[in-house]
């Protein structure tokens, strides 16, 4: 057995096939991460959807700030844009089964940690895996960011999804307070789906998106924050394409630029191995 991560896949199912190839993916026998943003922009988001669904238990995928747009489209909050492609999936045979999949993937997916393959008596002992989107604030606890999921998660799938996503929807510019005047689930889902750099304040960033080195002074990046979330695990995430593949010791982000050009990676948990296949040419269209 062996359990994969892969990063932001933004509807590159052609890139996904070669990945799930190459890494000879059996879902009888393996499992497979995803750190959400799985449509938008890319050609085929209708035919990404429909893999990973197909694979059952052994697909795990959490939401990204993409997804939570295709559902705002799907419950009326919002139009879909054309760049999107989420036509593709509000228009398929298939897609409002598509959509009520997607809807109750979660925030957050604790994994425990597993032996590396071939090794004897359990091997070395670690924390947890957790798979977010984007990040975790500093200062949650691994328990706390759990509940905090758990809730928005349930809101997400209840009557008062529209309102929420709507007000997710309206944080574009600017600085952010999760802990001030705003609703708990609002708070939650946009630091699980939208976090990159934070101030000295807690604050998120919802404008920096350029490489973590060119953060300006006042902000940080927030697994160097102090108090990094959920202490004694592994976050493993996306979201951040201009951050590239980076593996560090108590973090994995795995965005490397797959619709933009780059590529689709994958790392092996048991023992962090890396694999990648190239991602979408957005200019010539080819996959």
């Amino acid at each position: 057995m062996a359990v994969w991560a892969v990063g932001d896949i933004h509807g590159c199912h052609g890139a996904l096939e070669r990945l799930l190839a190459e890494l000879r993916f059996d879902p009888a026998r393996d499992r497979l991460l995803a750190t959400g943003d799985l449509v938008s922009r890319g050609p085929a988001p209708h035919k990404v959807l429909r893999l990973l669904r197909s694979l059952g238990e052994a697909a795990t995928a959490v939401l990204g700030n993409h997804d939570l747009s295709l559902l705002g489209c799907a419950l009326g909050v919002s139009r879909p844009k054309k760049r999107t492609r989420f036509d593709l999936v509000l228009e398929a045979p298939d897609g409002t089964k598509l959509v009520e999949w997607l809807r109750l993937r979660p925030l957050l997916h604790v994994e425990e940690s597993h032996p590396p393959p071939g090794s004897i008596g359990g091997g070395p002992g670690r924390g947890p895996d957790v798979l977010v989107h984007a990040g975790l604030l500093p200062g949650w606890t691994l328990p706390e960011a759990v509940e905090r999921a758990r809730r928005a998660e349930d809101a997400l799938r209840g009557p008062s999804a529209p309102e929420l996503l709507r007000a997710v929807a309206e944080l574009k510019h600017g600085r952010f307070d999760p802990a001030k005047g705003v609703d708990a689930q609002v708070a939650a889902v946009a630091v699980l789906t939208m976090i990159r750099c934070v101030d000295a304040r807690g604050r998120l960033d919802l404008d920096f998106a350029d490489p973590p080195e060119k953060a300006p002074p006042d902000l940080v990046p927030w697994y160097e924050a102090p108090g990094r979330g959920a202490p004694g695990s592994t976050v493993v995430c996306g979201h951040w394409a201009t951050a590239g593949l980076r593996l560090g010791r108590d973090r994995i982000s795995l965005d490397s630029g797959c619709v933009y050009g780059g590529r689709l990676s994958a790392v092996r948990l048991e023992d962090r191995r890396v694999v990648s296949v190239p991602g979408w040419n957005p200019e010539s269209g080819e996959e």
